[in-house]
């Protein structure tokens, strides 16, 4: 078996104390923190339940006092139901006409974009027309000025 030296012995007891009073501070140190965590937990808890029971009157007064507002019938707010009973009955009467005006407005937006679609149709069918007639007349040689030449003839004569 192996015989230590006397100067190691005192060198791992004391490697061992140091290593228990640190252990010892450590576990002091968590107690103390643990202690801390504890107190503000409390404190925090008893914030909470004030802010709560705050919350809590807040909301009843002004469920009292809307309830008040909401059963007392004064003139003020007889009059502002009048009103409103008035400017629904406006509506009522004015929606349908204005609905019919947008109805309006809509078709003849319609009417001016199929009057558009039939005259670019028209003006492609003369295009055609006149590229038809511009081969068969020049011998199927293509010639632009010609062609816009006859196509302008052409829906100025239709």
């Amino acid at each position: 078996m192996w015989r230590l030296k006397p100067n190691m012995c005192k060198r791992i007891a004391l490697r061992e104390a140091t290593a228990a009073e640190f252990s010892a501070v450590a576990l002091q140190s968590y107690k103390q923190k643990m202690k801390s965590l504890r107190s503000s937990a409390i404190s925090a808890g008893k914030r909470n339940e004030e802010f709560v029971r705050s919350l809590r009157a807040t909301q009843k007064q002004v469920h009292e006092t809307s309830f008040r507002l909401k059963n007392d019938q004064s003139t003020s707010n007889a009059l502002l139901e009048q009103e409103k009973t008035r400017y629904h009955r406006k509506i009522e009467q004015i929606y349908p006409a204005w609905q019919e005006q947008l109805q309006r407005l809509r078709v003849q937006v319609l009417r001016e974009l199929e009057d558009k679609k039939r005259a670019v149709e028209r003006r492609r069918y003369l295009a055609k027309k006149v590229r038809m007639l511009a081969a068969h007349w020049t011998g199927l040689k293509f010639d632009f000025v010609l062609c816009e030449r006859l196509t302008l003839l052409l829906s100025i004569w239709m």
